[in-house]
């Protein structure tokens, strides 16, 4: 039976830091383990606190003395309608945070709101180094008029932040972003700063102390201002580092500038889409370092391949699976795929890639793009992971050739397999697909390769499951697959040793098993 390849989801083109952003959500923190405690000093709002399970509590923060204390995946949402002298802090074990902060501007009537109207998350966060940015969701400041002081201190010395959140102003205000993320170390990621004129003290020691903070994107123009720059990179990475700006702008080179080591690029940006204009675009920006905006919509938990034009550092909670090989087990084709383990992913590779959440993944930022976009191959044995820039299209249908089926397709086909390729399929750019070596575009009917010795060849099978392995060696998600109607999914509810072996209930031996891709000891 011929089978459609269903094209992936289409891009949606917006650039951000590099999270979903959740502008119609308040302010909320996620407990990462048991027993974290909110303290919320001088915060006389309202709040909300929902379990995993969707039960619901709220009342007035007054009432239960600024304190409150959460479970693994309990989120708290936070309304005020002030803003000011006021503080939130995690204890050990910490909170992710996302969501709009216009929510402790504006309570409940915070959606789409831009002006401050005099009001300041002065040192909000300072010193809570039990904060970190949740993997798929972002914190939003979304105030395009600002006030004096209204960032000032806001992420001191959060030492656990990786990203920056967008900061969208293009008329500042006096030491509005002053000391702003200073003393973040973690910080890897800075947003973009698109006003063109600084005022004093805007930029005041901003990022000083960011040790792991390598490129800032800067669009000033007018920075004569007062200090407007002093000490701001103060700290950052100088091993390298590259400074994205308008090429009028005399910068001086020194900690109230850019640091001495760093490159200074020219800023542009682009946009890259999945169809056939993608090459033009990739080779009109060849060997620049440039603002990428590139997205992609996918869904918890289900695989989809990637392909991208330059290294990218994946986000925390983000993973990758290379291609290991394809092995035949129970009459069953499965496609080994190991977690990536590196901290940059290398240009021009195909991937294997699996959301945490549902909703909108971010690869943009700042990238060198290369001279060479010709994606590469994984070959193990007789098969090929391959990526594409320029899309593929088979009018016949070709033989050996699986393309990975990412979303749900009318006849039956679920996402998490990949499924031999029809006529007139085609697959896109910045995707990838599954090939057999020696398969004959000519014969619908390959062969695989066997042994001399062999009784009779064997023909290639219709599907091919796949087995997620984690960088440390532990089998943690295989697709099932229905042989009738090639339906697969990674089967999150079953039971698994480390070696893959899969069990038809929860185990009763005393062991380390994989269950929901999470290592469970049963004692």
């Amino acid at each position: 039976m011929k089978r459609k390849l269903l094209s992936i989801l289409a891009l949606l083109l917006m650039a951000t830091t590099g999270a979903w952003a959740q502008a119609d959500q308040p302010l909320t923190l996620e407990a990462r383990k048991d027993g974290v405690t909110v303290t919320m000093q001088d915060l006389d709002g309202t709040y909300k606190k929902i379990s995993p399970e969707g039960t619901e509590e709220s009342g007035d923060i007054w009432d239960v003395e600024n304190k409150i204390t959460l479970n693994e995946g309990d989120i708290l949402q936070l309304y005020y309608d002030e803003t000011g002298d006021f503080q939130i802090q995690c204890s050990d074990g910490g909170c992710y945070i996302y969501g709009n902060i216009m929510s402790l501007a504006y309570k409940e009537e915070y959606e789409g709101k831009t002006d401050l109207n005099e009001k300041s998350f002065k040192g909000l966060f300072s010193g809570n180094a039990n904060l970190y940015n949740h993997p798929t969701k972002a914190l939003v400041l979304p105030a395009t008029t600002l006030t004096e002081e209204c960032y000032k201190e806001m992420f001191k010395e959060c030492t656990n932040l990786t990203i920056a959140p967008k900061l969208p102003a293009m008329v500042l205000a006096e030491r509005c972003y002053e000391c702003m993320f200073d003393g973040c170390t973690s910080l890897t990621t800075a947003p973009k700063l698109p006003a063109e004129t600084l005022v004093n003290d805007c930029y005041y020691h901003m990022f000083d102390g960011c040790t792991n903070l390598n490129t800032v994107t800067c669009l000033a123009t007018d920075i004569s201002a007062n200090n407007s720059t002093i000490s701001w990179l103060s700290g950052v990475s100088y091993e390298e580092g590259k400074f994205l700006g308008v090429s009028s702008t005399q910068w001086w080179r020194d900690d109230n500038g850019i640091p001495s080591s760093w490159e200074t690029v020219d800023y542009e940006e682009i946009e890259l889409t999945d169809d056939e204009s993608l090459l033009d675009v990739l080779n009109d920006n060849a060997d620049k370092t440039i603002w990428v905006n590139y997205t992609r919509t996918f869904t918890a938990g289900k695989p989809s391949t990637v392909c991208l034009p330059f290294a990218y550092v994946p986000k925390a909670g983000e993973k990758f699976y290379t291609f290991a090989g394809i092995t035949k087990e129970d009459g069953n084709y499965i496609a080994n795929m190991m977690e990536e383990d590196g901290t940059r992913l290398s240009a021009n590779t195909p991937y294997l890639y699996v959301p945490s959440e549902t909703g909108i993944t971010y690869f943009s930022g700042t990238y060198a793009i290369g001279d060479n976009f010709d994606a590469n191959d994984t070959e193990d044995g007789d098969w090929i992971f391959r990526g594409t820039y320029r899309g593929e299209e088979w009018y016949d249908e070709p033989t050996g050739i699986y393309g990975f089926s990412a979303q749900d397709a009318n006849d039956g086909i679920t996402q998490g397999q990949f499924v031999k390729v029809g006529e007139y399929v085609r697959i896109k750019p910045m995707r990838c697909y599954l090939m057999y070596k020696y398969g004959d575009e000519d014969y619908a009917e390959a062969r695989v390769r066997t042994p001399r010795n062999a009784a009779k060849e064997e023909t290639l099978p219709e599907t091919i499951s796949v087995r997620l392995i984690s960088a440390d060696g532990v089998v943690t998600g295989i697709g099932s697959l229905h042989a009738d109607t090639g339906e697969v999914t990674l089967d999150d509810a079953a039971w698994y040793s480390l070696d893959g072996t899969r069990f038809s209930s929860k185990p009763t031996r005393k062991d380390i098993y994989i269950n929901n891709g999470k290592k469970i000891v049963v004692k």
